[in-house]
C-alpha cells in the first residue's frame, strides 16, 4: 500500500515534467524535500498578475502564506487554481467589495430574474446600494429588500463571499464577528481568510486535485463554463508556470 503523495512529491513530479518539456535539467528525486514549500512573496504575486500594484502584494503576501499553506492549499494545482481565481474574482486583489453600479442593461443581463422589465431595470440602473438590496433580497440567509441586507452582505474578499448565511458561518469559524461588522470581509486578513474558508467548505482542493478547473471555477462564480472562464484559465496557468520555475530555480539537480 504506497503513503499519499505529499505536497513535496506532488510538486516535484509537475516540476520534473516541466523540466522535461522545457529541455532544462530535470530536479532529482532527492531533491523532493526543496518542493515541499512555496513561499508566497510581493514578488511572486507581482509576477503572476502583473496589474497587481507592489503595495497591494505587500499587504496579501504574509496572509496568504499564513492561511493557504494552514488549509493544505500547498502544491502547483491547488496554489495556481486558487490565485488564478481570486486574481479575477476580485481584479487583482484590487477590488475587494462587489461591484454594483449597474446600467439598466447591465441590470437585465446579470440579473434577469429580478429586473425582468426595462422599466425596473432604468428605475434602479446606477443605485448601487438599492441594486444589491433587490438582487439578494431574501438569498442566502438575507431578508427582504427592505432589510438592507443585500446591500449589507454583498461580495467582499478576494473570492467575494456573499450572503448573510456564508457571513455567519465565516464568523462561527473564525470567531471574528464579520456580520455585525461585515467591512472587515475587505480587510486583507479576512479577505483571504474567508476565501480559504469558502474553498475548504467546497472541498474545492479535490477538484484541483482531479485537474476539474472548469467545475471548480463554476462552484465559486458559475454557471458553466464560469464568468470570465478564459481570464481564469490564463491566470491559473501563468501561476502554475511561474511557482514551477521558482521551485526549479531553487532546488538542488
Amino acid at each position: 500500500m504506497h503513503a499519499p503523495a505529499t505536497a513535496a512529491d506532488v510538486n516535484l513530479w509537475y516540476a520534473q515534467r516541466y523540466a522535461v518539456a522545457a529541455g532544462l535539467a530535470q530536479p532529482s528525486q532527492l531533491s523532493v524535500c526543496s518542493f515541499g514549500t512555496v513561499s508566497i512573496n510581493a514578488d511572486l504575486l507581482c509576477s503572476i498578475m502583473p496589474p497587481l500594484t507592489r503595495a497591494k502584494a505587500n499587504e496579501f503576501a504574509p496572509w496568504m502564506n499564513t492561511y493557504l499553506f494552514r488549509y493544505d492549499i500547498n502544491t502547483i494545482p491547488r496554489l495556481s487554481a486558487f490565485i488564478g481565481n481570486t486574481a479575477v474574482e476580485s481584479g487583482y486583489y484590487q477590488n475587494l467589495v462587489e461591484y454594483m453600479g449597474y446600467s439598466a442593461d447591465g441590470l437585465r443581463k446579470t440579473f434577469p430574474h429580478e429586473f425582468k422589465t426595462k422599466e425596473v431595470a432604468e428605475k434602479y440602473a446606477q443605485k448601487p446600494e438599492a441594486i444589491a438590496n433587490r438582487a439578494y433580497a431574501n438569498r442566502n440567509g438575507n431578508g427582504d429588500e427592505a432589510s438592507g441586507d443585500g446591500w449589507k452582505y454583498r461580495g467582499r474578499g478576494v473570492i467575494q463571499v456573499s450572503g448573510r448565511n456564508n457571513y455567519a458561518a465565516f464568523s462561527r469559524f473564525s470567531h471574528i464577528d464579520v456580520v455585525a461588522n461585515p467591512d472587515l470581509m475587505a480587510e486583507p486578513q479576512y479577505a483571504v481568510w474567508s476565501a480559504v474558508w469558502f474553498w475548504n467548505l467546497n472541498r474545492l482542493n479535490g477538484y484541483a486535485d482531479l485537474h476539474q478547473f472548469e467545475k471548480l471555477a463554476s462552484i465559486i462564480n458559475g454557471p458553466t463554463p464560469p464568468n470570465n472562464w478564459p481570464q481564469r484559465q490564463l491566470y491559473q496557468r501563468r501561476a502554475a508556470q511561474i511557482i514551477t520555475e521558482r521551485l526549479l530555480s531553487h532546488a538542488r539537480l
